[in-house]
Order: C-alpha cells, then sequence, then structure tokens
C-alpha cells in the first residue's frame, strides 16, 4: 500500500495516457500491477467471466506511461 501511495504522489496525472487522466483509472492500474506485476514494465491481464470482458493493464512506472485496454470475450 506505501508503494501505490508513493506512485499516485510521485505521477503527474495531467502527463500521462488518456485511459489513466482520472485519478480512479490511475489507481485501479497502479493497484493491479502490484498484484500481478512483473518488474519494471508491470502487466496484470484480469479475465473477468461474469462481465465478459478480458482486461489489460501495463504500467512503466520508469517512464510514467500507463496503458489500459478492454477486449470483449468471445464466447
Amino acid at each position: 500500500m506505501a508503494e501505490l501511495n508513493i506512485r499516485k504522489k510521485t505521477t503527474p496525472i495531467g502527463m500521462t495516457y488518456e485511459a489513466t487522466k482520472s485519478i480512479y483509472s490511475y489507481c485501479y492500474l497502479a493497484s493491479g500491477v502490484s498484484l500481478y506485476g512483473q518488474g519494471n514494465l508491470d502487466l496484470a491481464i484480469i479475465n473477468r467471466k461474469a462481465l465478459k470482458q478480458r482486461l489489460l493493464m501495463m504500467v512503466d512506472f520508469e517512464k510514467n506511461q500507463s496503458y489500459f485496454t478492454s477486449q470483449e470475450n468471445e464466447t
């Protein structure tokens, strides 16, 4: 949780990509990668069957860039 708070304070929200301009989206991305992160480029893939969506979140904290995509699962 301390890591998330540090990231919120140090990341310039106005300079990030469109998907992360709201603080809610940024916090959601940051919390997701803290659970599933893989190092300098953190990646999380969440498959939500109830929503029939696949969410892909990538955050590169060194470059202060975030990417978020959503894809409907085929049935």
